[in-house]
Formats: C-alpha cells, structure tokens, sequence
C-alpha cells in the first residue's frame, strides 16, 4: 500500500514539471528542438532520487523528463 501512494505522489510530481511555456522535457535519448535552450530540471533529478528504491520511476525520469526547454536560442 505504501509503494502504491508512493507511486501516485511521484506521479503527481512529475506532471508539474514535464512541461514549461515552451514545450515538452525531453529524455536521455529523444530528439530536442534546435530552436530551443535546454537545461536540467531540477524537480525531476530530485523526484527520481527520492524514489532510487524504485525502478519505474527513476527510469521515467532519465528516459522522459530530464532536461526542459528554458527558452528560445
């Protein structure tokens, strides 16, 4: 029980920063937008590590919602 209000706290974490004004964060792995400045969000580095004892939701962190854009280049 405490895993699954655990998972849905992270989720409801998490959807407050997987998008800004510009867009979408963008994983390890996806494509960015070369129009856009990108850097680390915070919010999701520190999600990810309160919830190490995990696996999913460290690797949605790395996988989805690493970086956000910030601004227009």
């Amino acid at each position: 029980m405490k895993t699954v209000l655990a998972l849905f706290m992270m989720v409801s974490l998490m959807g407050c920063a997987s998008r800004t004004e510009f867009g979408k964060c963008v994983g390890v792995m996806q494509d960015k937008d070369p129009t856009l400045t990108y850097e680390y969000s915070t919010r999701n580095i520190v999600v990810g590590t309160i919830f190490s004892g995990m696996v999913f939701p460290p690797v949605l962190v790395l996988l989805k919602e690493l970086e956000c854009p910030v601004g227009r280049k």
